[in-house]
């Protein structure tokens, strides 16, 4: 019951600012429309959310140090049962790669689940993780000029309301200007969100929630949020992360 009130709740806030859901659900697992299938080995730092047992994935996450994840605020709502994150696992129903238990959870105190603003959060895990090289994380502003070649990651529906892929997929999603996402999102800020993607059919969708934005090989965003039926037509939104630097220096260290 909490689940549904929690989707029921965001999904209405969502609707009355034209935006998609995209808390964590139990049902709707990460999603990349219009993408192609990635090697889990090539991006051994993505990660989906899990129970302890490494199953009902909620939304994705990034590993950036050894016992640090990266993941989206609201992945961690009411109900969201969120014990481990797995990591080198191609395909969700396979038993493979590796499940680093939790044994801590940050989120951003400003987190607003009204505005979406400050869709942050970092899991700290029980054990060093090893075998898995973390992705750096941004360290200036070059990487959201508009225009960056940027690429998202996660698995799960290739459509809207397509049925889900069992293998991890990729998109590649350049950034957009601060300007477009504007005109595209009342509640778009540009001191804390970035847009990337602009290509009818190739998008992030409902569920992507919390994975990566990468770009120059580091780390620049969070999936936060997108548009209504996710054809690729509007961009998506993520979480910019270099407007965190501080917070994260305290969180990571």
């Amino acid at each position: 019951m909490a689940k549904t009130l929690l989707r029921l709740a965001l999904a209405a806030t969502l609707a009355a600012i034209g935006l998609t859901a995209v808390q964590h659900n139990a049902e709707i697992r990460p999603v990349v429309v219009g993408g192609q299938v990635a090697d889990i080995k090539q991006t051994p730092w993505v990660g989906f959310l899990a129970t302890a047992d490494g199953k009902n994935d909620y939304c994705g996450g990034t590993l950036v140090t050894p016992t640090k994840v990266i993941t989206a605020a609201h992945c961690l709502g009411e109900g969201a049962k969120v014990e481990a994150v797995v990591f080198g696992r191609q395909k969700h129903a396979a038993t493979d790669g590796l499940i680093a238990k939790i044994s801590k959870k940050w989120v951003h105190p400003k987190w607003n689940s009204q505005t979406i603003q400050n869709d942050l959060a970092v899991l700290t895990l029980a054990a060093p993780v090893t075998g898995y090289a973390p992705l750096p994380l941004v360290d200036g502003a070059d990487a959201y000029k508009a225009g960056t070649p940027a690429v998202s990651l996660g698995w799960g529906l290739t459509s809207g309301n397509g049925k889900p892929s069992e293998t991890l997929k990729k998109v590649d999603l350049p950034v957009l200007g601060d300007a477009g996402c504007r005109g595209y999102y009342t509640n778009y800020d540009p001191a804390s969100m970035v847009c990337a993607g602009e290509t009818a059919g190739q998008t992030t969708c409902t569920g992507d929630s919390g994975g990566p934005l990468a770009a120059n090989g580091r780390l620049i965003g969070v999936v936060s949020f997108g548009e209504s039926g996710c054809d690729g037509r509007k961009s998506s939104v993520f979480t910019r992360l270099n407007s965190y630097q501080a917070e994260l220096k305290v969180q990571l260290s």
